[in-house]
């Protein structure tokens, strides 16, 4: 399967972009954040600066880079979670490298444990296609989905999905929400909401 080139996506793609309540924690740079979701658009031009950012700085194939993208969008979509939210899980845990593997055992993308999540990754194919990346990101978005609702927001989700629940100063969750927000400054700043 061919990867899509950032030429084929639309003029501007809506993203949406949950965000945190205040009450529950704090953004990398300490300003608090709302309950909502502001709709932002990526243009052609935006997406294509990500793509050679996450290119150059995991030193990966432009092509891998916007298959990736891509993925994460569809699986933002389904999920309803901000796609550069799994865009930087992706670089937190695999550096967008979608064959690796953990001593642990967490394979692919986002680095899903098959072990811990069987049911789900049978309903995607099965062991034997996890590592390709949709499946990958589709798999992880939807634990990470399930986490963050059934956890108590944002951080505590993050937590949940590195396994890192006892981590008091969330070490996990912000190295994820300072990736993310990395990700923001280059796609540029977001719209004004209408």
């Amino acid at each position: 399967m061919q990867a899509p080139s950032i030429a084929s996506l639309p003029l501007l793609v809506t993203l949406a972009w949950p965000l945190l309540a205040a009450s529950e924690s704090q953004a990398p740079s300490g300003h608090a954040l709302r309950t909502s979701v502001r709709a932002t658009t990526l243009s052609d031009a935006s997406a294509e600066r990500l793509v050679r950012d996450l290119a150059r700085r995991y030193r990966r194939a432009t092509r891998d880079i916007e298959h990736t993208v891509s993925v994460a969008r569809r699986a933002g979509e389904k999920t309803k979670l901000d796609p550069l939210l799994l865009l930087a899980v992706v670089a937190v845990e695999s550096s967008f490298d979608p064959a690796a593997e953990s001593t642990y055992g967490a394979r692919g993308l986002m680095q899903v444990v098959p072990r811990f999540h069987r049911e789900v990754i049978e309903l995607h194919g099965g062991h034997a296609v996890l590592l390709e990346p949709r499946v990958n990101v589709a798999v992880g978005a939807g634990i990470l989905r399930d986490y963050i609702d059934t956890s108590g927001g944002l951080v505590a989700g993050l937590q949940r999905y590195a396994g890192a629940q006892s981590d008091s100063g969330n070490a996990y969750a912000r190295r994820v929400l300072a990736e993310r927000e990395r990700l923001r400054r280059i796609i540029g700043p977001r719209l004004p909401e209408s």
